[in-house]
């Protein structure tokens, strides 16, 4: 390897320790912003679902509370499930909240992946310049 090389490679290796240590410094932020979104995105389907419940008992409670002259319409709990099933079904409130609800699943396993992706790239960065550093760039 001649000079011009030498120096080319040095310099090469010199700009790419300086933007690894940019990207390994904004990570952090990154990461914590991601986290953040994420935590949002829990608390979201907490919410989702506790609406979800709370539109099942009032149906289930209807389900229970039917009768035909003082007699239980939905007698066991067999027909009281598959009628809370046919209600939920035929429910357009229920409807949109599950669909909200698939899709802020689907929003979480993302943001979920994306936290896994800047962890394993902050990991490699810090591994890299550790080697760049035991090297003595």
């Amino acid at each position: 390897m001649d000079n011009q090389e030498k120096t080319q490679t040095e310099t090469l290796q010199t700009s790419d320790v300086t933007s690894l240590i940019a990207e390994f410094k904004s990570l952090p932020e990154e990461l914590r912003t991601e986290e953040g979104k994420l935590v949002a995105l829990e608390n979201r389907s907490r919410e989702l679902q506790t609406k979800m419940k709370f539109k099942e008992s009032l149906i289930m409670k209807d389900i229970v509370n039917a009768t035909i002259e003082d007699k239980p319409l939905y007698s066991n709990k067999e027909k009281r499930d598959t009628e809370l099933a046919k209600r939920l079904n035929d429910s357009t409130e229920y409807a949109e909240l599950f669909k909200e609800e698939v899709v802020n699943d689907d929003k979480i396993r993302l943001c979920k992946v994306e936290i896994d992706f800047m962890v394993r790239r902050f990991t490699k960065d810090k591994v890299l310049l550790n080697f760049f550093a035991a090297k003595g760039e």
